[in-house]
């Protein structure tokens, strides 16, 4: 089987999950900085995981938390999976 080119959108997706994880929350220009993505870019990622549920509005104005659904990426992973 060839190998596929990775699909960027996926990666920066994951990215932003990843940065947001380390905060309680965030912003866009948090996003923008650590990340040095376009803020029109960031944003489309922004509203996507929210309409799937990962990500939500903070009460703050413009600031973005995770929900409580980003644990179920990690769930069913099991030791021996981790360790590879």
């Amino acid at each position: 089987m060839t190998s596929s080119p990775p699909i960027v959108s996926v990666m920066r997706a994951m990215h932003v999950l990843r940065t947001m994880n380390l905060r309680d929350v965030t912003s866009v220009n948090d996003l923008h900085v650590a990340l040095d993505l376009p803020r029109p870019s960031i944003i489309r990622l922004l509203k996507t995981l929210e309409h799937i549920g990962y990500v939500t509005h903070a009460p703050e104005r413009g600031k973005y938390v995770l929900t409580p659904k980003v644990r179920e990426l990690s769930e069913g992973m099991s030791d021996g999976a981790r360790k590879g």
